[in-house]
């Protein structure tokens, strides 16, 4: 969901195809991730660049928008689409991002450790996964 430009018109679009009752899943960065705040400071070029150096094709590297990538964002476009969000959750993983160093790895890890530890900095961890719920009942099978 970090490639949508458009949100408003992306949780409508799947509030109009998915059923009444019908459910929404999505695992997605947080805007909030060191990841996703270098990204965000960073030209897609950039990432075409580290992304061949880790054996990804050039093309398939898309502009990052950052637009649907934290709960109040979630909560705000697709309750006007009339989803209801059911279930959030946060994680930190493994910073394979980091790595090119060894050094950049232990902090990374120790990162991993904190996030993961303190409920308060959830939304600092890097991915998280969401469930919504269509709630509309004017929806197309």
């Amino acid at each position: 969901m970090e490639h949508v430009q458009l949100p408003g018109s992306f949780a409508a679009e799947l509030g109009r195809i998915i059923r009444p009752g019908g459910l929404f899943l999505a695992l997605t960065p947080s805007r909030f991730h060191y990841v996703s705040l270098i990204a965000s400071c960073t030209p897609t070029r950039f990432h075409q660049w580290v992304n061949e150096r880790r054996g990804r094709e050039r093309q398939d590297t898309f502009p990052t928008q950052y637009r649907l990538n934290d709960r109040r964002q979630i909560e705000r476009h697709f309750g006007q689409a009339g989803f209801e969000l059911i279930g959030f959750d946060s994680f930190e993983v493994q910073p394979n991002y980091l790595k090119f160093s060894r050094l950049t790895f232990l902090l990374g890890a120790a990162y991993e450790r904190v996030v993961n530890a303190l409920n308060c900095l959830s939304s600092l961890r890097v991915n998280f996964t969401c469930a919504l719920r269509n709630t509309k009942k004017d929806s197309v099978s």
